[in-house]
């Protein structure tokens, strides 16, 4: 038995998910920023349900979702192009304690009875402004901890990190809404930004790379990584094809609270358990990921996953048998991660280190931003032709856009996993 498992500790010391967690650096960013991802997953969940129990209404949750959209379409490119020419880690500390301050005035308005669908819409509003401005800093970090033969491994170990959070916060938040109320949910997400703050105090980033050179204004700089990916023969389409999956695909997790309580009448912890088994489908890819650790082969990876999950979106809004709708959850959540994360670190390795922030800020916007277009989108369709059609509708419309892109899977593998170099762009 010994040696047996002497082997399983050196393959897994060996495989992409041992390497990154050999630095220091990363260890500490990523525990501390899994235990925040744990309370940003009590926050949505219980956000979802405050919206439900306020409103009852399918658009609402769209909107909410919308709201939170919509500074990052404002303020993301922005923020990459800051992150470009700024310290990252100053930024992001920063950030997250302003951030911190949000989620306590949500959590005491929750606690006090003074919420309202209006004032949660204002904080929707504030704390997607807020993740705007975080997030090229954050999706940048990773190259900052650990050396560039290491960015894959630590990226795929992030999705499970997440993933792995995207479980146990769900599934507490339930527990919680049931038990204290969702006011004390809030609490909890206060407390564990409280530590992610603390652990950013703790850490250097011996890899930042290089900056962009001051020569330009800052919104010369954001014209600059526009042309920068419009123009590469990798990244266009990648974004493009990621644009699709976000607007057609991922609007479903913000629709689950209609879903558990309209369709499958289960209330908070039949949303808890949808979201959980979203979480252990995109666990389950985290893993596969950050234990494969590199590029080879993810481009097909990438476009069949698109594929994938268009169907099992289909055969969710199709079903009536909740257990079988979070088996499919857990399937739409899987090809997802491998969507964003196998994007990521396509691009991530093969993007021009000084224009990083301005190329994931606009990746960042892709994934996070256009869902809630697609939220609000299918929400409001909800209203007269119910929660099923419409994400029946993005499954078809999102197995078109692969039929499109998929001619051209072998100009991406070749470009993506021979080495990923600038050959499809203009140097800044």
């Amino acid at each position: 038995m010994a040696p047996f498992l002497t082997a399983i500790g050196a393959s897994i010391a060996s495989s992409g998910m041992g390497r990154s967690m050999r630095h220091r650096e990363y260890r500490v960013f990523s525990i501390t920023h899994f235990i925040s991802a744990v309370g940003f997953w009590l926050q949505r969940v219980g956000i979802g349900w405050l919206t439900w129990d306020l409103t009852h209404s399918g658009a609402w949750l769209g909107i909410i979702a919308f709201a939170e959209a919509v500074p990052m379409f404002l303020l993301t490119p922005l923020a990459g192009s800051l992150a470009d020419r700024v310290d990252r880690l100053k930024m992001f500390r920063l950030l997250n304690i302003v951030n911190t301050i949000a989620a306590a005035v949500l959590a005491a308005l929750t606690i006090f009875g003074l919420i309202n669908i209006y004032w949660l819409t204002a904080i929707a509003i504030t704390t997607g402004a807020l993740s705007a401005m975080q997030l090229p800093a954050r999706m940048t970090m990773a190259p900052g901890l650990v050396p560039r033969d290491d960015v894959p491994a630590a990226i795929g170990f992030n999705a499970i990190l997440f993933q792995l959070s995207a479980f146990i916060g769900p599934a507490a938040a339930g527990l919680i809404i049931a038990s204290l109320g969702v006011g004390y949910l809030f609490v909890a997400n206060v407390l564990s930004y409280v530590v992610f703050i603390i652990g950013l105090y703790m850490i250097t980033l011996p890899y930042g790379g290089e900056r962009s050179k001051r020569e330009t204004g800052i919104f010369a700089d954001m014209v600059d990584g526009i042309r920068y990916v419009s123009g590469h023969a990798g990244i266009a389409p990648l974004i493009l094809l990621v644009f699709g999956a976000a607007l057609f695909v991922r609007p479903y997790m913000d629709m689950l609270p209609g879903f558990a309580d309209a369709i499958f009448d289960r209330g908070p912890q039949g949303l808890a358990t949808l979201v959980a088994a979203s979480g252990v489908g995109g666990m389950a890819a985290g893993i596969w990921l950050a234990v494969h650790g590199k590029t080879q082969h993810m481009t097909s990876m990438v476009l069949g996953s698109v594929l994938v999950g268009a169907v099992a979106l289909l055969l969710f809004a199709s079903t009536s048998l909740y257990w079988l709708a979070a088996f499919w959850v857990a399937v739409i959540a899987g090809t997802s991660t491998v969507v964003s994360v196998g994007a990521q670190m396509l691009v991530q390795t093969s993007v021009d280190d000084r224009m990083r922030g301005r190329v994931m800020s606009l990746y960042g916007l892709t994934w996070r931003g256009i869902p809630a277009i697609g939220a609000l989108m299918m929400g409001g369709l909800s209203s007269w032709a119910g929660l099923q059609a419409p994400l029946i509708g993005g499954g078809l419309f999102c197995i078109g856009l692969w039929a499109v892109i998929m001619p051209r899977k072998r100009r991406l593998a070749a470009f993506f996993e021979d080495g990923g170099d600038d050959r499809g762009s203009a140097r800044p």
